[in-house]
């Protein structure tokens, strides 16, 4: 069994101390919410008490949602005003994106993310040159400016209510912004400030970056990436793929070389991503190891090699996220069919996959994702089941 970090446990118990304590004394610095305090939530009997108590808590949810969209918002602003296109803007699963017939909406996620403001590099932008401070730097401005206006609303407002509503809204604004600008690893994945550092120290992490951007946006109006140009896929010989921008390209170069049927090279690929282990991020892990599944269906692997790639773990995220990604329910279909050999459950994630690749915001994957079924459901199960 994997040892529990303490250290990054302790520092997430501070960390929440430190929150609550902020709360509690930015509550107790107004005086009306001070007399509220004392008055009708502790007078009433603990039943009223609750019922305030999980009122406050619902508000406090809302604006930490509140900020969430602000955050976003602030990187789609500044963004488009130092020369970027728009791509896709996302809360939680709601996506807006930019289609082949304009703008539409979509359902997405990715773990780990409560929302995702996708930009396009403008025309032929020197990758090395690209203005980047003010689009990743604008959540954490937005955030802030806010949260000043949060404050200043809060001086002037009379009712309980609108002091606190305003208060929850500040404080949810300065913990987003720290939270988001102070450079620093969030579960591995590194936030806006710590990107930004690291793009400031170094040209590649520029062009990776650019790369990434602009293959998204490319691969959401249907360009395929076997289809884009080579350069933009290699990678340093040493590459650290604890570095999300390198891990980022190196996966974007699996799903590449699938496309072109050269899955021998896509599970090499996806084994260099493997080699990191716990550095790796672990979304990062999650994705190789199911498209890794995939590559080794279909070059022959064993089940032991099967079920290296493809721990417990993985399958369950396959399925949870399966609602939403169309590769993930293709993941399923490789798995039940060839796998698990359940031909009905096969055949239920074939079916979603055609179903959600109608609807996909990401043309250019719903396509591939389409291809790579059609592939697999000629292939005789006698020849590629695993045995």
């Amino acid at each position: 069994m994997k040892k529990p970090n303490l250290g990054r446990l302790a520092r997430g118990f501070f960390a929440g101390i430190a929150i609550g304590a902020a709360i509690l004394c930015a509550i107790l610095s107004y005086p009306e919410l001070r007399a509220f305090l004392k008055g009708p939530m502790a007078r009433d009997g603990m039943g009223m008490f609750m019922v305030f108590w999980m009122a406050a808590l619902l508000l406090f949810v809302a604006a930490v949602f509140l900020q969430t969209l602000i955050h976003e918002t602030g990187h789609l602003v500044s963004g488009l005003a130092t020369g970027y296109r728009f791509s896709s803007f996302r809360i939680g699963n709601f996506m807006l994106y930019r289609g082949d017939e304009g703008l539409r909406f979509g359902r997405f996620t990715v773990a780990g993310t409560g929302g995702q403001c996708l930009l396009e590099p403008s025309g032929t932008t020197d990758p090395e040159n690209m203005p980047y401070e003010a689009y990743l730097l604008g959540g954490v401005a937005a955030n802030l400016a806010t949260a000043a206006a949060a404050f200043a609303a809060s001086i002037y407002a009379e009712s309980v209510f609108g002091i606190y509503l305003c208060v929850a809204i500040m404080l949810a604004g300065v913990v987003a912004a720290l939270l988001n600008g102070i450079p620093m690893r969030i579960g591995g994945v590194p936030n806006d400030g710590c990107t930004v550092r690291m793009m400031g120290r170094s040209a590649d992490m520029r062009r990776m970056m650019w790369v990434q951007l602009k293959v998204n946006a490319l691969y959401s109006r249907g360009e395929m990436l076997r289809d884009m140009p080579d350069e933009w896929f290699a990678l340093p010989d040493d590459a650290d793929m604890s570095n999300h921008l390198y891990a980022t390209i190196a996966g974007l170069d699996a799903s590449r070389r699938m496309e072109r049927g050269d899955f021998a090279g896509a599970y090499d690929r996806l084994e260099t991503m493997r080699a990191a282990g716990d550095r790796l991020i672990g979304l990062f892990r999650m994705e190789a190891a199911c498209e890794q599944m995939t590559a080794g269906v279909l070059t022959h692997r064993s089940r032991a090699e099967i079920e290296r790639v493809f721990p417990e773990a993985a399958e369950r995220y396959a399925r949870l996220y399966s609602r939403y990604m169309i590769s993930r329910a293709l993941t399923l279909y490789i798995w039940e069919r060839f796998v698990r050999r359940d031909a009905e459950k096969a055949a239920e994630a074939a079916r979603r996959v055609r179903d959600m690749a109608e609807r996909y915001p990401v043309r250019g994957e719903a396509q591939a994702c389409v291809e790579l079924l059609d592939r697999a459901e000629k292939l005789k199960d006698e020849d590629y089941g695993v045995g």
